[in-house]
């Protein structure tokens, strides 16, 4: 299958990286929330206006809190600490806000569209293997199912729902014909995977319609970290930013589809940045800040 590749504007964000605030908050787009050191340590979870600015914390607790994932009614939040996955209220933490564990976990949570399930990564104890892991979840009445394998590999990254539910992405070496990972699709009903194995791939992330999916990926020859978009029948590649050195991670989409933001450590310090997909404008929305999620 042939895959072509187009390229936006030159958005090349080691030139970028003291940009200003340009694009403001739209009804269509929710909170930002992600994890930082803005506090201090431990690492907390705080929320932000898709401007930047409006910042609130979130927990409060004396261990680190990040990998944070928003629930689609942006009422609760995911996020791991101390090795489990734990789900809270999107108030500060304390009093009657507390949060409640999922079970252990790691390499990222999502919920599912209807917010009646989580996804996550966790080493099953049968096999000793990576496993997704899908449990149900009422968050109201704090209450989590058992857990569900549904995929077995030797290692899984960032497991995250298509917007109808039926699909998982996710990255992973497993099966790889390079020995890096890759971006692939795991049909719930079938339990087939489609892996797209023509470009290493990370992180990877559905567009709210569905059509696309966004993931980072190392360039050839050391050049970088690339943003990328490619189609879902892996037709079309667009690289849509890079940087040329550092890392680029934790991409999530606008609620609009029209952007995407990302954290980077291009500046010498992990950072979220936000990119318009119609012209690849990079802009610094929090400096000192990781992993954000903005899409439910």
């Amino acid at each position: 299958m042939k895959t072509k590749i187009n390229h936006l504007l030159g958005a090349v964000l080691s030139l970028l990286v003291t940009a200003a605030l340009t694009v403001s908050a739209t009804a269509q787009n929710g909170p930002i929330v992600f994890n930082s050191y803005i506090l201090g340590t431990p690492a907390q979870v705080f929320v932000m206006n898709p401007d930047g600015g409006n910042l609130r914390q979130l927990t409060t607790g004396k261990t680190s809190a990040g990998g944070a994932a928003w629930h689609p009614s942006l009422e609760y939040v995911s996020f791991f600490r101390d090795g489990d996955l734990v789900i809270m209220q999107a108030l500060r933490e304390g009093g009657r806000v507390r949060p409640f564990t999922v079970g252990p976990a790691h390499n990222g949570a999502a919920f599912s569209p209807d917010g009646l399930n989580i996804v996550c990564v966790g080493t099953w104890p049968d096999n000793g293997l990576e496993a997704i892991i899908i449990r149900t979840v009422d968050v109201a009445k704090k209450k989590v199912g058992p857990a569900t394998p549904v995929w077995f590999g030797f290692d899984a990254y960032a497991p995250s729902y298509s917007p109808d539910g039926r699909k998982l992405t996710f990255s992973s070496r497993t099966d790889s014909p390079d020995g890096r990972p890759h971006v692939k699709v795991l049909d719930l009903a079938t339990a087939a995977v489609t892996s797209y194995d023509t470009i290493n791939g990370v992180v990877p992330t559905y567009s709210p319609d569905g059509e696309r999916i966004a993931f980072s990926s190392t360039l050839p020859d050391n050049a970088g970290i690339g943003l990328y978009v490619t189609s879902i029948d892996g037709t079309e590649l667009i690289e849509v930013t890079r940087v040329a050195s550092g890392g680029l991670a934790w991409i999530s989409y606008s609620q609009d589809g029209t952007q995407l933001v990302f954290a980077s450590n291009v500046s010498g310090v992990y950072s979220i940045y936000k990119v318009t997909l119609a012209d690849g404008t990079v802009t610094l929305l929090k400096s000192g800040a990781n992993a954000p999620h903005w899409r439910p």
